[in-house]
């Protein structure tokens, strides 16, 4: 009997041994204000720094970045720019009140995928009270489908192999 290299095996090196970049999308590094953080002033900028450079296309606004109220109100902000793979703008200087805010941001890394979530951070929250993150969920930044599945369907195949040997050589 000749001996073949099962299918499964093939997948299981294929899905390994690929570059998992090409199913990425842009993440974010870090932020300014960080994720949770519990600040005493408001900053005078706020930026947030991906893995992946952003795409520019002049006369088109199609990187945003905005600051929100825990209520919803929208707060101004200006010289949003792009440079490289962060995304920057200034905050307005003025009288800003205790709570939580939400950084949220709409980005489209160069390889063409919009990636969008937010950031929450607290201003002058009084001693004693927990802020935490909403779970809103507005866009995607983690893994992608494609490789889960994948390995999904090739642990069923292999299972799929195995029984189907088994069945064989006890006949």
């Amino acid at each position: 009997m000749r001996k073949t290299i099962p299918l499964a095996f093939v997948l299981f090196i294929t899905l390994f041994f690929s570059p998992t970049s090409a199913f990425a999308h842009a993440s974010v590094l870090s932020s300014n204000p960080s994720e949770a953080a519990v600040l005493t002033e408001m900053p005078t900028e706020i930026s947030v720094t991906f893995s992946d450079d952003l795409l520019v296309v002049s006369d088109k606004e199609i990187n945003t970045l905005k600051l929100n109220y825990s209520d919803g109100t929208s707060l101004p902000l200006q010289d949003a720019t792009v440079t490289g793979n962060v995304l920057t703008a200034a905050i307005i200087a003025g009288e800003y009140q205790p709570g939580l805010y939400q950084i949220t941001y709409r980005v489209i890394s160069t390889d063409g995928h919009e990636v969008s979530d937010l950031i929450t951070f607290s201003l002058n929250t009084p001693e004693g009270v927990v802020v935490t993150s909403e779970a809103i969920e507005v866009g995607t930044s983690g893994p992608t489908p494609l490789p889960i599945a994948l390995a999904v369907a090739l642990v069923i195949a292999i299972a799929g192999f195995v029984l189907f040997e088994r069945r064989r050589r006890s006949k």
